[in-house]
């Protein structure tokens, strides 16, 4: 398997052509300005969207001072990793993977970013059918294409991409890039792990590949603005999976746990407020479990504002709550992706979870050590679910090593709210009254 660099068509000119053309207009998708390159005053066109501002430009800089001239102006300068991450500008890096699949999920896939004078081309290496699409870039973020980039096993198909575009990325860890997409990896047959990192590139059907590439190879650099670079939370997070959640109200500490990009806590809350208990009204229960919540106490309001029978009409995607600052109560969304991490399969009597019951079979002890022998302790995930029971409206307490009951902050009638249900190896989504006490675990914000 072989990657064609630009170096190679520098040195093959007279065999591979590649169609080279100015940047086109911006669409209204995305706005556009410029920046100043302080070490050689080349100006960029740079562009902001969702969220994200990019360089739209290859960058043009000589580390060793040499001149960028002729095809440079186009292409680029051809960087190996360790350059690559040092070369952006000041206040600008290398993108990290997660950059670029935040921005592909955008914009749909690489043909929505070439530019459109270029054309990714892929060759079926059996049937020998060249399959062509044309760069429609609807942002004018202006990628070029290059020579041969490599042969691939699309789908059991294998293919030759023939003409696309390769940018370096400054993932080097293969860890960092499950968590942000499900795209197959092309793993070279190259050195040590310590010699390797990942590049992107694109090709046919909209979409893109993570590549191993030898660091000491040299392709095109793009960068993104440090202010909005995509930071891997095992790296933001570091400290406090060490050491933990410190709730400054009342000391408390609590583990954490990171299931791909979300930091969940690891316990129960047992911060202690109007209308919350301890099971059976015993302290040392709370010390195991926490305490049990009504959904009111849970959403941080008093049963006057949120408790049954009033809409309480909260707004925002991240509702503190109860939770320590910073930190806010989960959606049904969240606990939705948490059971289908695991490995849960959806069953639902309604049509999903606003008409449930739904229930996720199958997985349920991937987050518990195991309350039942029937099941097996696994708890892959850290979640460490705990089966804390609880506080029936009537003021019975149930359900205390059997079940683990867990408050999101959606409202469903007012009512009823809805909450996630651990029992046995299955995972319930539902809703039900506000005036029950339920466990409560928190969100890191994002």
């Amino acid at each position: 398997m072989k990657n064609f660099l630009f170096a190679e068509f520098l040195n093959r000119n007279s065999v591979t052509k590649i169609a080279l053309a100015a940047f086109f207009a911006l669409s209204t998708l995305a706005s556009a300005e410029t920046i100043k390159d302080k070490r050689d005053g080349q100006t960029y066109k740079i562009i902001k969207l969702d969220g994200q501002e990019w360089i739209a430009e290859n960058l043009r800089y000589s580390p060793k001072g040499a001149a960028c001239t002729g095809i440079c102006k186009k292409m680029g300068m051809m960087y190996n990793w360790h350059e690559a991450m040092e070369v952006c500008p000041e206040g600008w890096v290398l993108p990290s993977h997660g950059d670029w699949a935040r921005l592909f999920n955008h914009v749909g896939g690489f043909e929505e970013l070439v530019a459109k004078s270029e054309v990714i081309s892929q060759k079926h290496v059996e049937s020998g059918k060249v399959v062509k699409v044309k760069g429609k870039d609807v942002i004018g973020f202006g990628a070029l294409t290059y020579g041969q980039c490599a042969e691939v096993d699309h789908h059991g198909v294998k293919q030759v991409t023939m003409n696309c575009p390769i940018f370096w990325t400054s993932t080097d860890n293969l860890d960092d890039l499950s968590p942000i997409t499900s795209n197959p990896t092309i793993d070279l047959p190259v050195a040590g792990d310590g010699h390797v990192a990942y590049a992107l590139y694109g090709y046919i059907d909209r979409n893109y590949r993570n590549i191993r590439e030898l660091k000491k190879e040299r392709l095109p650099v793009r960068c993104i603005s440090e202010k909005t670079h995509y930071r891997d939370p095992a790296e933001e997070y570091k400290e406090l999976l060490e050491k933990g959640l410190v709730d400054k109200r009342d000391n408390h500490v609590y583990p954490v746990t990171l299931i791909q990009e979300t930091l969940w806590m690891a316990k129960n809350l047992n911060y202690q407020t109007k209308n919350s208990w301890c099971y059976d009204n015993d302290y040392s229960n709370c010390a195991l479990g926490g305490r049990l919540y009504s959904w009111a106490a849970a959403m941080g309001k008093s049963e006057e504002e949120c408790g049954r029978g009033k809409n309480c009409n909260a707004t925002g995607e991240q509702i503190q709550g109860i939770c320590p600052e910073g930190w806010h109560l989960p959606t049904m969304d969240e606990f939705h992706t948490l059971s289908s991490i695991a490995g849960f399969k959806e069953q639902c009597e309604g049509n999903g979870p606003d008409e449930g019951p739904c229930w996720h079979e199958g997985a349920a002890n991937n987050l518990h050590d195991s309350w039942d022998p029937n099941f097996p302790a696994r708890d892959t995930y850290g979640f460490n679910a705990q089966g804390a029971g609880t506080r029936q409206y009537d003021g019975q307490f149930v359900g205390l090593g059997d079940y683990g009951f867990y408050w999101t902050s959606d409202e469903f009638h007012k009512n009823y709210a809805k909450y996630a249900w651990l029992y046995g190896d299955r995972f319930y989504l539902n809703n039900y009254f506000k005036d029950n006490a339920f466990s409560v675990r928190c969100v890191k914000n994002r």
